[in-house]
């Protein structure tokens, strides 16, 4: 439900004069400077605190584990949807989980120099590859990753790569090949 804070100094409301009332409290659109009235919006949280206390609940993931090689820094950018589901994954495996060098975020020019596929969910945090070259560890890692949601497996030699790209094929597995 959106309400008005009020109106100008002309006397009309205007987009920056709007908030919605999302029934946990109020969630500002814009932020406004209402005349020579100081902003009275409630102050936003911290992403980067935010950022941190949602890392503090998985267990065995850090950022670094997903990033780019030639971009430290970019496992922030991983899809949360996927870390968790990671995180559960690795606790219903009940052993070690291992993503692969690169195998997390990739910046485009990275996913390229590895012969990574146009429009890679990589790219978008939305994929990562898991170390997997045991057989019985790759069976169980597949049949948990459907009990953890994962509706899109790639089966290659090294390493099993999970993704939750909405934009793609859902319910699929494929055997994939290494580029050379």
């Amino acid at each position: 439900m959106k309400r008005s804070l009020g109106k100008n100094q002309a006397g009309q409301s205007s987009d920056e004069d709007i908030y919605e009332d999302t029934g946990e409290g109020y969630n500002y659109l814009k932020m406004a400077i209402l005349g020579d009235k100081e902003d009275k919006t409630v102050p936003q949280t911290d992403p980067v605190e935010d950022f941190q206390a949602w890392w503090k609940n998985i267990r065995y993931f850090h950022p670094q584990d997903f990033d780019c090689p030639n971009n430290p820094g970019t496992g922030q950018d991983m899809d949360k949807r996927l870390v968790e589901m990671l995180d559960s994954l690795r606790e219903a495996c009940d052993f070690p989980l291992y993503v692969t060098k690169g195998g997390g975020y990739r910046t485009t020019e990275y996913n390229m120099a590895v012969g990574g596929v146009e429009e890679s969910a990589h790219c978008m945090g939305l994929a990562v590859d898991v170390a997997c070259i045991d057989s019985s560890k790759r069976d169980t890692i597949l049949k948990e990753s459907f009990n953890v949601g994962f509706t899109r497996r790639g089966i290659y030699e090294r390493h099993i790569h999970l993704d939750v790209d909405d934009g793609k094929a859902q319910d699929v597995t494929w055997f994939g090949q290494y580029k050379t």
